[in-house]
């Protein structure tokens, strides 16, 4: 019924994050990993190795990838370490591209001129299209890709059958994939905040209520989740809302960093540690599970 909590402090100065990949090892190190302006970091606890990527793309699966347009064919070409070709397409030269690199899916989103288009291609030559605004998050599985899209709501990619569904949400900020389960953070004034569950396999949604979305330093902000069992952990501005997907309910909620957003978190293998990482450079370890007091751990 209550959270506890113990601090972890680096011994050494850490480097700036972004959007950082946090996890707990099976030995219990803390791993951190992210990609900054060509730049690789990644912390092993507190020892960090700073690795310069040339312009190169991250990929799903940790390894990089080059983007570089042939002068002959005028074509967008993604190559892997060995140099061999992932996938072609065609974009403008003075267009800005983000690029996600998936097994087997590349997903090249497009923006130019205030406008923004998003296709997928996969490594045997086909291309879908997925959306024609912006996509706020993309989540994937071994089968499936699925994408939090602007007035378009939720779109999902069978990278297996090659087709592409849209679901009926009210929002649009994905949380999470669970088996046949898109989470989604619901902002919608007319049913209140909550998180909807839509189920794409048989098209039906459901809303677990959750309190008010908080407004931190950004504003209201939905920026990360976590999902260990039955329990998905949602940061809202810096406060984690738990809930319970097996019941369907609000559980409760913790301050891990408010008014500042996490934007990351994670469980630990054995499910005993979680772990956020917020906008005001802190790396927080939670016990998820308290150890039991003994007269060696009493003061």
């Amino acid at each position: 019924g209550q959270v506890q909590i113990f601090s972890w402090k680096a011994e050494a100065e850490m480097p700036y994050f972004w959007r950082p990949e946090v996890s707990v090892n099976e030995d219990g190190y803390l791993i951190t990993k992210d990609f900054i302006e060509d730049e690789s970091i990644s912390c092993v606890n507190q020892d960090c190795i700073r690795t310069p990527t040339d312009g190169k793309i991250l990929g799903q699966d940790g390894k990089f990838y080059t983007l570089t347009r042939s002068e002959v064919t005028k074509r967008w070409e993604i190559r892997d370490e060995d140099e061999r070709e992932l996938v072609s397409f065609q974009a403008p030269e003075n267009a800005y591209l983000e690029i996600n690199i998936f097994p087997k899916v590349v997903v090249v989103e497009v923006f130019q001129n205030r406008n923004s288009y998003v296709t997928a291609y996969r490594t045997d030559g086909k291309r879908a299209e997925i959306a024609n605004h912006f996509v706020y998050r993309i989540l994937s599985d071994e089968n499936m890709i699925v994408f939090g899209v602007y007035q378009e709501g939720l779109k999902v990619l069978d990278v297996e059958q090659w087709s592409v569904k849209r679901y009926e949400a009210d929002d649009f900020n994905v949380l999470a994939l669970v088996d046949d389960d898109v989470f989604l953070a619901n902002q919608s004034w007319e049913t209140g905040p909550s998180v909807q569950v839509v189920d794409i396999s048989t098209k039906q949604s459901q809303h677990i209520s959750v309190p008010d979305w908080r407004a931190g330093t950004w504003g209201a902000s939905v920026e990360s989740s976590a999902f260990q069992q039955t329990l998905l952990l949602i940061d809202s501005s810096g406060m984690v809302y738990v809930i319970d997907t097996e019941g369907g309910k609000f559980v409760c909620e913790f301050n891990a960093g408010y008014p500042y957003s996490n934007t990351a978190m994670t469980f630990s293998p054995d499910g005993r540690l979680f772990v956020t990482y917020g906008a005001d450079g802190f790396i927080r370890v939670w016990a998820v599970t308290p150890e039991p007091l003994t007269a060696q751990t009493i003061p």
